[in-house]
């Protein structure tokens, strides 16, 4: 049975949680939670073996760095909010906090999809060019890309909020989604390509012989990550889409009514 529930004008990624019963909310409260906690484990875990071992220098495992820091973040801050507001507003809305929850969501996690691309490109151009690589992927080139990344995040999670300020949020998450599969795509594609590149340097001894032992563990890290990034990227489009239809319904009950 479902609780009374009170909902503001406005429409977030969160909305839905109006019409949940008490026990599908404390589910979600128990199941952030503890995401949250083991997400922040294994990316602390990380962080701090790349800080003691000093490989932060090395443009690979920074990138991993500052996928972890990212990581950690959303977990400290998104997963955080997102607990309080499902224990504090679990059937009322609060357009404010779910704005502002929404706005982390979407950076940090655009950040860390926008840091997998780099590593995605990171990865091809090691396998590809070998020797020209250091020349390629400096140190000041990789703060630039973050630099970028963090921009472009930024102005994604700003176009978010402002969907909602206007009254225009389900628009705004079907553009969202497609720019997604965009970032998505390209992982993939650059993630083939320096496969496909590794594949063809092992035909070859002496190239083999040039690729560390750290950059064939990248490699392999990275390929993880890509099929992890997929599988994530599917549920959230089906929950994005269902989340679609939902608002849709609940629009059309209170015209109706």
């Amino acid at each position: 049975m479902l609780n009374n529930t009170t909902v503001e004008e406005c429409m977030t990624s969160y909305s839905g949680r109006v019409y949940m019963s008490s026990d599908q909310i404390n589910f979600l409260i128990a199941y952030d939670i503890a995401t949250g906690f083991f997400n922040f484990l294994a990316n602390g875990l990380v962080i701090l073996a790349l800080v003691l071992s000093k490989q932060t220098g090395n443009p690979s495992l920074k990138l991993i760095f500052l996928l972890s820091v990212s990581d950690c973040c959303l977990a400290v801050v998104v997963q955080s909010l997102f607990a309080v507001m499902m224990f504090k507003f679990p059937h009322t809305q609060n357009c404010t906090f779910e704005m502002m929850t929404q706005f982390f969501g979407i950076f940090f996690t655009h950040t860390s999809g926008y840091i997998i691309a780099l590593i995605g490109f990171d990865r091809y151009a090691r396998v590809k060019f070998l020797t020209k690589y250091s020349n390629i992927m400096t140190s000041k080139r990789v703060k630039i890309l973050v630099i970028i990344v963090i921009l472009l995040s930024v102005v994604q999670a700003t176009l978010y909020v402002l969907g909602t300020t206007f009254g225009i949020f389900d628009k705004t998450k079907k553009i969202g989604v497609a720019v997604d599969f965009i970032i998505v795509l390209s992982v993939v594609i650059v993630t083939i390509m320096a496969v496909c590149a590794v594949k063809s340097h092992r035909r070859n001894a002496g190239d083999q012989s040039m690729m560390k032992a750290v950059d064939q563990t990248v490699t392999r890290l990275a390929s993880k990550i890509l099929l992890t990034i997929i599988i994530f990227y599917v549920i959230y489009v089906i929950i994005a889409f269902l989340h679609s239809a939902q608002a849709h319904k609940s629009t059309g009950a209170k015209r109706s009514g």
